[in-house]
């Protein structure tokens, strides 16, 4: 069973570098990283360190264009729970070798994207998903539900983006 390491140091206060995470690739199984860092070439360096044989998957939506174009195998995103047609356009036209309509369907996209991370990303998208008429089901606690402005505010970013039914 392959197993992904995952850098997220938005959430453990810690940004693993690149040398510990080559190192981790040694151990049995591990074969693929998701890389959450806001970090500027990050993704580059990790594919180059790494090789081919450890795939490297853009964790943080504000590198995913970046990632991408530096040799990330994917982008492990919850986003596309509320904006798949968006996302799934982007990486058609980014392997499709467009990299100018790519850029454009990702700025498009940005202002949600950075909104949905902003406030809370299970509370965020559980609130798109509902605006969008999906039961997302129940927050664990302590999340609480996103507030009347913020879901407001959410409805005009999906909007923008020709989400909402």
């Amino acid at each position: 069973l392959p197993i992904m390491v995952y850098n997220n140091p938005f959430v453990t206060g810690l940004d693993m570098s690149v040398a510990l995470l080559q190192r981790l690739t040694g151990l049995p199984n591990v074969r693929l990283i998701k890389e959450a860092s806001p970090e500027p070439g990050k993704i580059a360096r990790l594919c180059q360190a790494c090789g081919p044989e450890v795939k490297v998957f853009a964790g943080v939506s504000s590198m995913a264009l970046q990632g991408l174009r530096d040799g990330a195998a994917g982008w492990a995103t919850a986003a596309p729970n509320v904006c798949a047609p968006a996302i799934l356009d982007f990486y058609r036209r980014l392997r499709a070798g467009d990299l100018e309509g790519a850029a454009a369907q990702f700025e498009r996209q940005t202002p949600l994207l950075d909104y949905l991370l902003a406030h809370g990303l299970p509370r965020t998208i559980s609130a798109a998903m509902t605006l969008l008429g999906r039961d997302p089901g129940h927050l664990r606690a302590p999340l609480a539900p996103l507030e009347a402005g913020r879901r407001q505010m959410l409805h005009t970013l999906l909007k923008t983006l020709e989400m909402t039914p």
